[in-house]
């Protein structure tokens, strides 16, 4: 028997002005890493702060662990509770230490005890490879180790759903390796969402992925139905498919198209979740649906 879904959405509804941002989103997030997709625009910010609590909708529901998001004060408070959240942007004060941020975050998320809680942010800390930079200062920080120093916080109290907004953003390919390595480690016990433009983090680290475009959800399912969704349509050639969504050269000398007409000395290509999210949002585009705003 599946277990109930940990984060529930039914008609999600969000305007600004005329312009409607999330158009009537219905999703369900279990245990396990999705991956959230969409060109800029699409209703992913959006969505990101209607799920955390930063605002409310316009219609619809968000559901996390039983308690409404979109609720009163008291359920709000609960989600929170259960919530771990690391922005696209992170401001830490940079004379603070990783611990005293991390401590300062805790006393926000009402961690009382003080004994706890210094055991609690010492543990996320060596748990992000920052337990011996406790007492270092943030300006001392490379880059990748600020980002680390967000997700520190994020895992405090061990959330069941955990939110992370382009986490990978200017990490190198062995930070890239290590984030993943911590993210995956959380996703048997947690909801984790990650918003992101990088396909290859989808790629090596989901296994779900929904994508939003002009609002909607255009796609939500496992990984592997989502690649499955171009196979046939990607294609290996001396020259460009007429129609093809993209092609470019690749470092082999081939042209590589997604969608089109199959040229004719053209070689199926193993597809990729790049390929399958470049024609879907060819396809959309299509429909009537460019970066998120209808034609």
């Amino acid at each position: 028997m599946n277990a109930p879904p940990i984060v529930t959405t039914r008609g999600l509804t969000k305007r600004y002005g005329r312009t409607v941002a999330l158009d009537a989103v219905d999703l369900d997030l279990g245990l396990g890493v999705t991956g959230l997709l969409g060109p800029n625009g699409a209703g992913k910010s959006t969505l990101i702060r209607l799920l955390t609590t930063a605002m409310l909708p316009d219609a619809g529901s968000v559901t996390v662990l039983g308690y409404h998001a979109t609720g009163g004060a008291e359920a709000r408070t609960a989600v929170r509770r259960a919530l771990g959240y690391v922005p696209q942007e992170v401001a830490i004060p940079r004379s603070m230490t990783c611990a005293s941020f991390v401590d300062y975050v805790a006393v926000l998320k009402e961690w009382t005890d003080a004994h706890a809680r210094r055991a609690e942010v010492l543990r996320v800390l060596d748990l992000v490879g920052l337990g011996d930079r406790t007492s270092a200062k943030v300006r001392t920080l490379s880059g990748g180790q600020r980002r680390r120093l967000a997700l520190a916080q994020a895992f405090l109290g061990s959330p069941s759903f955990l939110v992370l907004d382009e986490p990978t953003t200017g990490l190198d390919p062995e930070q890239r390796g290590g984030l993943r390595a911590l993210v995956s480690q959380r996703a048997s016990t947690a909801a984790v969402l990650v918003a992101t433009h990088q396909t290859e983090d989808v790629a090596a680290l989901c296994d779900r992925v929904v994508v939003l475009a002009g609002g909607r959800v255009r796609y939500e399912g496992t990984v592997a139905d989502f690649v499955a969704t171009c196979r046939d349509s990607v294609w290996l050639a001396g020259t460009a498919a007429p129609g093809a969504v993209q092609s470019w050269r690749t470092a082999g000398g081939d042209m590589r198209s997604i969608g089109g007409r199959r040229p004719v000395d053209a070689r199926s290509a193993e597809p990729t979740v790049e390929d399958a999210y470049l024609l879907m949002l060819g396809a959309t585009s299509r429909d009537g649906v460019v970066d998120g705003v209808s034609a």
